[in-house]
């Protein structure tokens, strides 16, 4: 069945669709880490024992985390501002109500660009598949059920 088909030939990623890449995955693994310490400092609040050592870090971490996040977030508008090619694709799609900045760069990094997809249902189908899964698994994971 593979010999028979007559696959596009592999094109691998551009400089800066790769950094797109890093910064919007170290983006997402900075933010999950503010939600732990936002989590834990929320614990400790509601604790039986007040630990303020411990407060106090986290407070101190997440502002750490913050501040990381808006140098992540300003690097990524950069490296998009400063691509000709990237420019224009996200501006048009940050045009669309719903979709921001940051949304629109994991899109468009995760899909090289949307590179691999002949045609529009196939990237939006994959855009549906991919953040409605991400989606339905954070409701489950904090609800037990998705509103």
């Amino acid at each position: 069945m593979g010999l028979e088909q007559q696959l596009p030939l592999w094109k691998p990623l551009s400089k800066n669709l790769y950094a797109l890449r890093l910064l919007t995955r170290q983006h997402q693994r900075l933010q999950e880490l503010k939600t732990q310490s936002t989590n834990q400092q929320h614990a400790l609040e509601h604790s039986a024992f007040d630990n303020s050592f411990i407060s106090k870090q986290l407070i101190k971490l997440i502002t750490v985390y913050n501040g990381q996040l808006s140098a992540l977030e300003e690097a990524i508008a950069q490296l998009i501002d400063q691509d000709p090619i990237l420019k224009p694709r996200v501006e048009r799609l940050v045009a669309i109500k719903g979709l921001a900045l940051l949304s629109v760069a994991v899109l468009v990094a995760e899909t090289n660009g949307f590179e691999g997809f002949t045609n529009q249902r196939h990237l939006v189908s994959y855009a549906e598949n991919k953040f409605v899964i991400s989606h339905r698994a954070l409701c489950i994971e904090i609800t037990n059920r998705c509103i």
